[in-house]
């Protein structure tokens, strides 16, 4: 499997462009993946550098429903005529952060033949599976706060049950790969471990700890120093500051997901 970053908040090599985005490529093997498309046309530029035919991609999974992961649909689908759309229905909805629109791109037309709404698990291919639904065991870990949907003009929390994670198979364990993490990476971590055999070994995206406490980011320390997970790579909405403080508690290797970076797992 290799996996590599298109765009996040930053880079640490020149040539390529940044937003506060995410966008992952990720090709297992038996299919070609892109989760996420940051919120502009800029991780297409920058597949372009890395050669990454965008043309190719045969799935693209949306990890959940905000502008940031989900603004640069559109210029996908210019480029890409084929490739099958996997998302929740929820992620379609109205999304805010306080009175802020904060969602899909307005008027954004979703070729409905070429949309897979999931509900529970889809299986994209034989080592590689879409977690749609998220068990909250720790509800303090989730990232909820100031984040609504808007139903019939009306305000309502948003839970996130558009959420949705990518395990994939690899060598006896698995690779979780995540967008935003607002149900909580410790409960990501535990919905991937308790439905696989294999242990999670491998574990790439953003945990939405910028506007952590102190005391937050040292649990989830703690916590990933007890599962074995043996490489992190984290960036986007966790936060450089946190990102340092867990690469320093963290017993497994961690470091950044700076845009044009790859990985083979």
């Amino acid at each position: 499997m290799q996996l590599t970053v298109l765009i996040d908040n930053y880079s640490d090599k020149e040539q390529f462009e940044m937003e506060h985005g995410l966008s992952f490529y990720i090709d297992t093997s038996h299919s070609r993946i892109l989760f996420d498309t940051g919120q502009s046309g800029a991780f297409i530029r920058n597949a372009l550098k890395m050669g990454v035919d965008i043309s190719d991609i045969e799935y693209l999974v949306l990890s959940h429903g905000h502008f940031d992961h989900t603004g640069g649909i559109e210029e996908f689908l210019y480029y890409n005529t084929h490739a099958k759309i996997l998302l929740k229905p929820e992620t379609l909805l109205p999304k805010y952060s306080g009175n802020r629109y904060i969602g899909v791109p307005n008027n954004l037309n979703l070729p409905v033949k070429r949309m897979i709404q999931l509900g529970n698990n889809y299986k994209i291919d034989p080592l590689t599976e879409i977690f749609g639904s998220i068990p909250v065991y720790y509800p303090e870990d989730t990232h909820y706060d100031h984040f609504f949907i808007k139903d019939n003009e009306k305000m309502i929390p948003d839970t996130f049950q558009d959420e949705i994670f990518i395990s994939i198979k690899t060598g006896g364990s698995i690779a979780i790969i995540t967008g935003c993490s607002h149900n909580g990476i410790l409960n990501i971590i535990d919905a991937a471990q308790q439905h696989s055999k294999e242990p999670v070994k491998y574990l790439f995206g953003g945990f939405h700890l910028k506007d952590a406490d102190p005391e937050s980011i040292v649990r989830t320390a703690d916590f990933l120093n007890t599962t074995g997970i043996e490489k992190i790579v984290t960036g986007h909405c966790t936060g450089m500051e946190n990102y340092l403080t867990l690469k320093s508690r963290c017993k497994a290797h961690v470091s950044y997901s700076f845009t044009g970076n790859s990985y083979i797992l």
